[in-house]
């Protein structure tokens, strides 16, 4: 029912996806990342998005490797990184981190996010490369600004 109602929004992420939260174990994990496809936006489906993130990262990571192979599509990469960026835990953010280096147009908008509710002990963790990373893909330079002026405060 899930996946032949993606393209519905408030069906799958408000009615169904709640509904299998409870009934859903790591073995789930491959199958949500096949039906992972973009939406007709080209994002994510945030029903997927939203079940993955309940997962964690390691567990979500494992199941994308062997679901999609390695190195990972950009698309697999982009759904990871906006379930990932809706976690609060630190591994998530060491992952986020991760496909900000190697995938920052896919991780950019996730990890800003992120960035942006995580505490300054976090933002002291990150480096030049990080900064480096996001001046190459910002969007909008007042956004990427504040966020790397938050990082250069904590530097």
């Amino acid at each position: 029912m899930l996946e032949q109602n993606l393209d519905n929004h408030n069906f799958s992420a408000n009615g169904v996806a709640p509904a299998l939260i409870p009934m859903l174990d790591a073995g789930d994990l491959p199958r949500l990342i096949e039906m992972s496809c973009p939406g007709k936006d080209g994002s994510p489906s945030s029903a997927v998005r939203r079940l993955l993130a309940r997962f964690d990262a390691d567990a979500i990571l494992t199941a994308a490797i062997a679901s999609a192979g390695n190195p990972l599509p950009d698309d697999v990469v982009s759904l990871l990184c906006e379930s990932l960026g809706e976690q609060k835990d630190s591994r998530s953010f060491e992952v986020l981190t991760q496909f900000l280096l190697s995938h920052p147009k896919q991780a950019v908008n996730p990890f800003y996010f992120y960035l942006m509710r995580a505490g300054d002990d976090v933002v002291a963790q990150l480096n030049a490369e990080h900064v480096a990373a996001i001046w190459t893909v910002r969007s909008t330079e007042t956004a990427w600004d504040n966020a790397l002026q938050r990082i250069c405060r904590m530097r």
